[in-house]
């Protein structure tokens, strides 16, 4: 599950995340979506532990994202919004290399999957 109350996330003048209030039950797929500038980086970020949050909480599976990080960081896993396989490894052998890549870009790609999928999937629901 992730808990966000309050979330603020600043740089200077900069207001990148301002107040956000959310929660994704376990097994809920969820997506953020909004024009360029929304947030949405910069909340993952917090929720990944790679950035502090300014002020509110933010929580993955029960722990804190500014105090649990290295316990947050294995829950979260990637998929790729184009195919990035490389044709020589094997099924396993990929994902075991992109397991490895640094978890703000993973988990980036994850949302924009997630966020493309809910919006096919409505797309399809108010077509039928």
């Amino acid at each position: 599950m992730i808990a966000v109350e309050d979330l603020r996330k600043h740089y200077k003048d900069v207001r990148a995340v301002d107040g956000i209030t959310l929660t994704v039950a376990e097994g809920e797929v969820f997506g953020l979506l909004g024009h360029n500038g929304a947030g949405k980086t910069t909340t993952i970020r917090v929720l990944t532990g790679r950035a502090l949050p300014t002020s509110g909480r933010a929580s993955v599976a029960g722990h804190d994202v500014a105090t649990a990080r290295s316990r947050v960081r294995p829950l979260i896993n990637v998929v790729f919004e184009e195919q990035n396989l490389y044709d020589r490894l094997s099924g396993r052998d990929n994902l075991r290399f992109f397991a490895r890549l640094p978890l703000a870009f993973a988990v980036i790609v994850a949302w924009a999957v997630l966020a493309y999928v809910l919006v096919l999937w409505r797309l399809r629901r108010n077509t039928e």
